[in-house]
């Protein structure tokens, strides 16, 4: 018996052909303990911002995904003020991007945009999510993440739903959830095989 490696930080989610790290999903994930923060400060900058065409669930896939990048026209894009957040790995530690530089909202605190560095100082990758004013939920969110390989000319695109099953944002509110929805037999119920 062998123990199986850690799910974790830079290693590869299956099916992404090496794209996607685990500690990208929804843009940065996981333990903080590669790196070291710094705070650079605020500056305005063009960005990701009220998604509205890219998550309606009228298009199709082929409406958004185009052979380099996303389509333009389904991505929206504003001039907005943005924390900018470097994180840099620490001397005595690894990770596949030794330099990240963060790009968070000023108004939602969500992350719009991240530089990925290679360990020669290159930028190697950049990912961008999208932002939008959920009214149901009265609060911004963000589901779609892309995430290009500048060197390999390659993308992925995460989280798109357009074509499956619509997601309950608002699970959780106004008693919709409750106790019964967490427990083996429901789990089995819900599972998928």
């Amino acid at each position: 018996m062998r123990r199986a490696p850690s799910f974790a930080y830079d290693n590869p989610i299956a099916g992404t052909d090496g794209l996607y790290f685990v500690d990208q999903v929804d843009m940065f994930t996981g333990a903080l303990d590669r790196y070291d923060f710094k705070l650079l400060g605020k500056k305005e900058m063009v960005v990701p911002y009220n998604s509205y065409k890219l998550v309606d669930k009228s298009n199709k896939y082929a409406d958004l995904i185009g052979q380099d990048y996303l389509k333009r026209d389904a991505q929206r894009y504003e001039r907005h003020r943005v924390w900018v957040v470097e994180a840099t790995v620490k001397a005595d530690k690894r990770h596949s991007f030794a330099k990240r530089v963060f790009f968070i909202d000023e108004d939602s605190w969500a992350l719009l945009h991240v530089d990925m560095y290679d360990a020669k100082g290159n930028l190697w990758r950049v990912q961008e999510g999208s932002l939008w004013a959920d009214p149901e939920l009265q609060a911004c969110t963000g589901f779609e993440y892309t995430s290009y390989d500048l060197i390999a000319r390659r993308y992925i695109a995460d989280n798109f739903t357009q074509e499956g099953e619509v997601l309950d944002v608002t699970a959780g509110l106004e008693g919709r959830v409750d106790d019964k929805m967490f427990n083996s037999n429901e789990l089995r119920r819900r599972g998928e095989r």
